[in-house]
């Protein structure tokens, strides 16, 4: 969080604390504090890999990004502050808590000049944005989440890789059995897409939760958050392996612009024989995201002279947004190579005037001679969605007609909710013989989401907007017509729409007038159902006299020209490319990505990068503000030899290692200030030749570090960077533990249950040859993952670290000294000595195991001198004088012979409650007044007391 005192920025924000059993997100404490937070080993590492991965190589740009504070804020949080409700999320996932599981961060920035460019962000566990609200100008814009079986793992802002050699290849037997013929069925021929976000719920009963991919590292500081993960295959079950690295970071802008780094790093040993080209990454989205387009249904980009018109009604041309993967390649919006556009797009809210002739929506048309059924194949009925004027007149077609009968109501009833809390209704619109037939238009033009349909009474001319077409026809036994309107109360809906189409006082049909209107930017606050004014129809005879364009609002991205991939000698080409999901479903959600393709290719060792800008504003300055982002795009790809990294090093003792980095980007030396842990392994912050990246992975209470990510994952018969086989059903689970399938407990609901307080009860969660016995959603132990830097591919020291276990304090200093004989305020003693022979006395506060106090004997290297032996107590190693005893240390003190009076007797560490050890006793033993009794390491002391004792430091390892 950023306040203001006295008129000058100071940043604060939540104190940190080691990572948890879960890396979805860090528990910090509830206390804010100003100025210097200490971090931990592990945030300290993470500090050095993002920054070294994002900055520290020889082609590196730096940003331009102006981060001063002006008169805004900014904050960013890893507490989970709980679902907001003007996201309007999929009520089912909100209600299976999944977000939760989802959030790692969060990151707002406080505009103080203008409240419309404040904005907020909420970035996964994958490092990739999720949800990117405007609270007071245009709300959510990522889609709300009505995608089957992918809650925030499609319909997000985030990278993809793709090897297009084995994805869908009907030519490669072992991941496509199918051939061919079943090129499009995921079942028998797999793809290959790495998200970045997560994969898809297709892999019951393992998936069943979600599984977003894990993170790696990441690091707040001032204005920016940088985030790395390992990426996950979204088609699972998949026998495919995933070498993808993906670094995301955000930087706040200020003005309403967030700036935008990614990076795809292709982390397989190139000299691995399992390494072959057809592995490599051909083909990206950098980023694949989107908007909703009931907030942002307009789309504009500059023009060939590079102008944004959007002033002239007559003359404006929002790019047409048609079906994704269908008829996206329509007009000014089909995929362009990035020297062909602007290099921006902006998405306009509703409030836009376009004055245009649009092609009219016409009803499906019934087939002769098909009887009509039910069926939704489309060979098989009876209906085709148009028919033309000549086959109507001579060939048999019927096209439905839109009415209600005479001396009738269309007696609408609601047949449920959908999103946003719309109702749906069921009227009597047309005869019955026709039969079932889907529409699912959310436009009166498929390729224009900023038209409504318009359901107009062809008698009195009174019309409704309506937000979705769903069904023209039901069944052929009915004559009902299935759409959802924009209110949110059933009975209020059906009798809005009942009185307005009422025919009971005719003897003759009441026709039902299909018309486009623009829509209102009111569309989804309150039901309508009104008159329409001339100027909602479209096209429109006259300008509302209050019309300015210049003031609504909008949302750009910033992608540039594409001028680095000549520049930088980057095979490949840019592209942007984008479509509508508008029949599919309800999904809200316009796809805008930007592409690597065409010759792109990202080999083991090699790492892409990617800087672009995001900005709201109001539409009159999108423009300049655009202009001044674009050539600020940097784009690159990184070979091993342009790293500059620094020295990352692990350090053991016993069977515990921490690890720990350089201070500062090129450091060559790292610091341990135990002297009684050893350097085991050493390492670089990036990619270097003969180098992999090395993970903490653990899975329950067993770890693994090492090269290898799937350490625990079930075997699927080969090892990585290789794949298993869909033809021998062989397939990958990274989020499966090998042999750890469930654990704990989960409520399952009791049929038997007299009381309603005992419909659910918990029991052990059990395996059996037909699947869970206990719930849907089994909690299955999943692994995760911690990137410790980058080490040898064939170090020994290194590979014999594979079992052992992460400790934050392995790098703690030991005790050195104990009570000395007269009151002292000096330091413990920690200096080596310079020269083997001369033994310093490092006194403890309980005799050593072999004998007398502890005393110790090394030179500058660590070694033991001549006559002593390496000896552990309570954790600390000493070079123990032998054979000779060591000498006996004078007696300490007396004790005080009244109370009140405290003598200072050191001890060699921190006492549990912090500060140095001291004592108050009388001559009887007890602590004087204002003095409590402590034992430290086996001896007791009168602490000092009433002073607070501060927390000890936590000590648990990073899961």
């Amino acid at each position: 969080m950023k306040s203001t005192r006295m008129g000058i920025p100071t940043t604060t924000r939540k104190a940190s604390s080691s990572f948890a059993a879960s890396l979805h997100r860090l528990a910090t404490a509830a206390v804010t504090f100003v100025a210097v937070i200490t971090a931990t080993a592990i945030e300290d590492l993470d500090e050095a890999l993002l920054n070294d991965i994002v900055e520290s190589y020889s082609s590196h740009v730096p940003t331009e990004c102006n981060t001063q504070a002006q008169s805004s804020s900014f904050s960013f949080d890893y507490d989970w502050p709980g679902t907001n409700p003007q996201s309007g999320w999929n009520v089912d996932y909100v209600a299976r808590n999944y977000e939760e599981g989802l959030f790692q961060a969060i990151m707002s920035h406080t505009d103080a000049n203008n409240a419309n460019r404040s904005w907020t962000i909420r970035i996964g566990t994958g490092g990739n944005m999720y949800s990117v609200l405007f609270p007071n100008s245009l709300g959510e814009i990522i889609p709300p989440q009505n995608h089957p079986d992918a809650p925030w793992i499609d319909e997000v802002q985030q990278m993809v890789a793709v090897a297009g050699a084995l994805s869908s290849n009907p030519n490669n037997a072992q991941q496509c059995p199918g051939g061919y013929a079943q090129r499009d069925n995921d079942l028998l021929c797999k793809k290959y897409f790495i998200h970045n976000a997560g994969s898809y719920q297709r892999d019951a009963p393992y998936t069943n939760s979600p599984f977003y991919s894990t993170s790696l590292a990441r690091h707040c500081h001032g204005n920016t958050c940088t985030f790395m993960s390992w990426g996950s295959h979204a088609h699972v079950v998949t026998p495919f392996t995933s070498p993808a690295l993906y670094i995301n970071r955000y930087t706040n802008c200020n003005n309403g612009i967030i700036e935008h780094t990614q990076m795809i790093h292709n982390f397989a040993n190139p000299s691995d024989p399992l390494a072959i080209p057809e592995n490599d990454l051909n083909h990206f989205n950098v980023a694949w995201g989107g908007v909703r387009p009931s907030k942002l249904p307009f789309v504009l980009e500059p023009s060939n002279i590079d102008t944004l018109d959007y002033e002239n009604v007559n003359s404006i041309d929002p790019l047409p947004l048609c079906l994704w993967s269908g008829n996206d390649d329509r007009g000014r919006a089909a995929p362009r190579n990035l020297p062909d556009t602007g290099g921006y797009t902006t998405f306009v809210e509703n409030g836009l005037l376009v004055n245009r002739t649009l092609s009219p929506l016409l009803p499906p048309c019934r087939r002769p001679n098909v009887t009509c059924g039910t069926t939704t194949d489309p060979t098989l009925s009876c209906m085709v969605d148009t028919c033309t004027e000549a086959q109507i007149a001579t060939g048999g077609y019927v096209r439905m007609a839109l009415k209600v009968a005479p001396n009738s109501t269309p007696n609408c009833l609601s047949d449920g909710v959908v999103m946003n809390g719309l109702v749906s209704l069921q009227c009597d619109f047309h005869d019955v013989g026709f039969g079932r037939h889907a529409a699912l238009l959310t436009s009166y033009d498929k390729c224009s989401p900023w038209t409504d349909i318009g359901l107009f009474n062809g008698r009195t001319r009174q019309g409704m907007n309506i937000f979705q077409l769903k069904q023209w026809s039901i069944s052929p036994t009915t004559k009902r017509m299935s759409f959802v309107v924009y209110a949110t109360d059933k009975v209020a809906a059906q009798n809005t729409v009942n009185s307005m189409f009422n025919n009971t006082d005719r003897a003759t049909d009441l026709v039902i007038e299909l018309r486009a209107l623009r829509k209102n930017r009111d569309s989804f606050s309150s039901p309508r159902a009104t008159i329409q004014s001339p100027t909602m129809s479209i096209p429109f005879q006259t300008l509302p006299a209050e019309y300015n364009p210049s003031a609504l609002n909008a949302f750009t991205y910033v992608y540039g020209r594409g001028e680095d991939y000549a520049l930088n000698g980057i095979q490949g080409l840019g592209r942007r490319r984008m479509g509508s999901t508008a029949e599919t479903g309800g999904r809200d959600y316009t796809v805008f990505s930007v592409n690597w393709q065409s010759g792109a290719r990202l080999e083991p060792s090699s790492t892409y990068t990617n800087r672009g800008y995001y900005f709201v504003s109001d539409l009159g300055s999108v423009k300049a503000t655009a202009d001044s982002l674009r050539n600020k795009v940097a784009i690159d790809k990184i070979e091993l030899e342009q790293w500059s990294p620094r020295k990352v090093e692990i350090y053991k003792r016993g069977t515990n290692f921490v690890v720990r980095a350089a201070p500062s980007s090129g450091g060559l030396s790292t610091t341990c200030a135990s002297f009684s842990a050893s350097l085991a392994c050493s390492g670089w912050s990036t990619p270097k030749a003969g180098h992999v990246p090395y993970f903490y992975v653990k899975c329950q209470n067993s770890t693994y570090l090492g090269p290898n990510p799937y350490r625990f994952t079930p075997s699927f018969g080969s090892r990585f960077p290789g794949h298993g086989s869909a033809a021998d059903q062989r397939f990958v689970r990274s989020y499966v533990c090998d042999g750890m399938i469930w654990s704990g407990r989960e409520r399952i609901l009791n049929a038997d249950a007299e009381d309603a307080l005992d419909d659910f009860r918990a029991e052990d969660v059990a395996e059996s040859a037909g699947g869970f016995e206990t719930g849907t959603d089994p909690p299955f132990v999943r692994p995760t993952w911690k990137l410790m830097g980058f080490f040898p591919i064939d170090g020994a020291s290194c590979a014999s670290l594979e079992t052992d276990t992460y400790e934050e304090t392995v790098c703690d200093p030991v005790p050195t000294s104990s009570p000395s004989s007269s009151p002292t305020t000096s330091n413990p003693t920690t200096s080596k000595p310079t020269s083997c022979g001369i033994a310093n006395d490092g006194r403890m506060p309980a005799p050593c195991p072999c004998g007398g106090l502890g005393c110790w004997g090394e030179d500058t290297t660590g070694q033991c001198c001549s006559k002593f032996c390496r000896i552990t107590n309570l954790g600390s190693s000493f070079c123990k004088a032998s054979p000779t005893p060591a000498p006996t240390p004078p007696p300490t003190t007396s004790k005080p012979t009244s109370c009140g009076i405290a003598n200072d007797g050191r001890m060699p560490g921190a006492c549990p409650c912090g500060g140095p050890g001291c004592w108050g006793e009388d001559t009887t033993g007890q602590c004087c007044s204002k003095f409590c009794r402590i034992t430290y390491l086996g001896s007791s002391f009168c602490k000092g007391s009433p002073t607070p004792a501060p927390t000890s430091r936590p000590t648990s390892p990073i899961f």
